[in-house]
């Protein structure tokens, strides 16, 4: 069946003065709990940081320009009329930026935290300017694109990265549905590695440890071939032990660690034509969540799972009342769970993108990329021993294909800047049975794989014209089409109930920017984003009505 859909739109006015703040005006929110560490490493050395036209902490040497691609093309981020925090690789050294979640020290309205009560147990949880996603298994889309090296990250899982040999980070805040699309009307943090260097021989090795049995080391090696090639080989092995004290079992909840290998190769056959290639295998682990309990919900309500559970069930059972005897008796504990919590994920992708100079002022890029992530995952939703609410063993598992074509230039002697191109997307989740299945008052549930599809259209066009030397009119169009369909399938593998649904849509941005000088500009933008729509497969019974939305 097909469906319209009203697209949830997003506008977002925004002016930028150039100002000059402290730096400790800068932290907008208060770090995780963290352990104090020793770090070296062979190339730690690194330009001062500075701030930025919008007063955010970036790093650059005396005199030099932080270029952002914050609008598919290079711009000093002084000329950019984008609010973006764009972080080098000295300055993510600098400010001990180890993770995502860490980025909430230096990026104004972002919170970064791990959901443990959903499908995707251990999924990141992005938000900015107060739009974000708290769920990840009900079929519902992010409010914050993430992306590594100009490609989108498919799937929730996984995606609190740990900062191994980057070049710059850069966190695009408001509406960014014009250039990126759909399931950024919050906005898109980017991610760009470190690449391959032409014709230089070059290495570094970084360890560190600390509390809480700390180790970390990472290191990348750059050998040239030629004067027309290069390979980077990256790797990495970060491990850290939790803070919070699990008393039944004697360990700790949020141990975490995390293995990358990623090999890269620069090909310049000619001097307007360059190949990047990208092969990543990196796999996450995070055993225990690190949340900390209050203590038993009491008054236990009437029509409850603690109430039925003490009233009906465990005493059928022969097993303890929900009561006090649950509550952690300590400071950043928890009493402990009936089974093992953990979120495991493996992720591999191969990417590549071709440049072509056609002209001195027209160039052409095509970036074609296959992504794979799986995760394992298991949650007691009760934070008991008791088998009132556990989740089982999940399983999930995301394919992810892309190709992109931009033509990026500039006409009418250099007064206009403007990128247009196409996108395809081909995202697949199969349905998957639960290794384990999930609990529910003392007896197991019945499992309802879902299987689903996405394929994904788009076009856009975006550019700014100067008026004037220091006047530019700002504007830009995407019309983007989503085709989805669902399966829900019994534990048996028989269909029990498909749809499908296609969601269009349309996102605009305009404005005016004014360069009073070199490093001092206004702009005003308004700018529009979207949500992808899809489907609801939750449902009391065996027949689920997939209800789309």
């Amino acid at each position: 069946m097909t469906s319209s859909s009203k697209t949830l739109y997003i506008a977002s006015v925004t002016m930028l003065g150039a100002t000059l703040m402290p730096v400790s005006a800068l932290a907008q929110a208060a770090p995780q709990p963290s352990s104090p560490a020793v770090s070296g490493t062979s190339d730690t050395g690194g330009p001062p940081a500075t701030t930025s036209a919008d007063g955010e902490l970036t790093a650059a040497s005396a005199g030099e320009d932080i270029v952002v691609t914050a609008q598919r093309r290079e711009q000093r981020l002084q000329e950019a009329p984008v609010a973006v925090t764009a972080l080098t690789s000295a300055a993510l050294e600098q400010l001990n930026i180890r993770t995502s979640s860490d980025l909430m020290t230096a990026v104004p309205s972002l919170q970064v935290s791990t959901q443990t009560a959903g499908d995707g147990g251990g999924s990141a949880t992005f938000f900015l300017r107060g739009l974000g996603q708290q769920r990840s298994g009900n079929g519902s889309e992010p409010a914050v694109g993430i992306y590594v090296d100009d490609f989108y990250y498919p799937s929730l899982s996984g995606s609190i990265f740990d900062i191994v040999d980057l070049a710059q980070v850069e966190v695009l805040r408001g509406p960014q549905g014009t250039l990126f699309g759909r399931n950024t009307i919050g906005g898109a943090i980017r991610y760009t590695t470190r690449g391959p260097e032409l014709g230089r021989l070059s290495g570094h090795v970084t360890g560190t440890i600390g509390r809480f049995d700390r180790y970390e080391a990472s290191g990348s090696l750059n050998v040239p071939i030629g004067d027309f090639a290069a390979v980077r080989l990256t790797a990495g092995h970060l491990q850290r032990d939790g803070f919070v004290r699990v008393e039944t079992s004697g360990g700790t909840a949020g141990d975490t660690r995390t293995d990358l290998v990623r090999l890269q190769a620069r090909i310049e056959p000619t001097s307007t034509l360059y190949i990047d290639l990208s092969g990543q295998y990196s796999r996450f682990r995070l055993d225990g969540f690190s949340y900390t309990q209050a203590g038993s919900v009491l008054p236990i309500l009437p029509g409850s799972l603690p109430f039925v559970w003490n009233n009906f069930i465990a005493p059928r059972l022969g097993l303890p009342a929900y009561n006090g005897a649950q509550e952690p008796t300590c400071d950043l504990c928890q009493y402990g769970a009936g089974s093992p919590e953990f979120s495991h994920t493996t992720y591999k992708n191969a990417l590549a993108t071709i440049g072509w100079s056609v002209t001195p002022e027209l160039t052409l890029k095509s970036l074609t990329g296959w992504q794979e992530v799986r995760n394992r995952n298991s949650n007691d939703l009760d934070s008991t021993p008791l088998p009132i609410y556990d989740g089982g063993i999940q399983r999930n598992r995301t394919f992810a294909f892309s190709q992109e074509v931009q033509l990026a230039g500039r006409l009418l002697d250099g007064r206009l800047s403007f990128v247009a191109g196409g996108f395809y997307y081909n995202q697949r989740d199969p349905a998957l049975n639960p290794e384990r299945a999930a609990v529910v008052l003392g007896g197991p549930t019945v499992a309802t794989p879902t299987r689903r599809e996405l394929k994904s259209y788009a076009g856009f066009v975006d550019g700014s014209l100067k008026v004037t030397d220091q006047l530019s009119v700002l504007g830009g169009y995407r019309y983007n089409s989503d085709h989805k369909s669902i399966d829900a399938r019994s534990e048996a593998g028989a269909q029990l109930a498909s749809a499908s649904a296609t969601f269009g849509s349309s996102t605009y941005r305009g404005g005016l920017q004014y360069q009073w000088r070199r490093d001092i500009m206004t702009y005003v933008n308004v700018s529009t984003g979207f949500r992808g729509g899809g489907f609801n497969p939750y449902a009391a019974n065996t027949t689920p009505r997939l209800q789309p939305f």
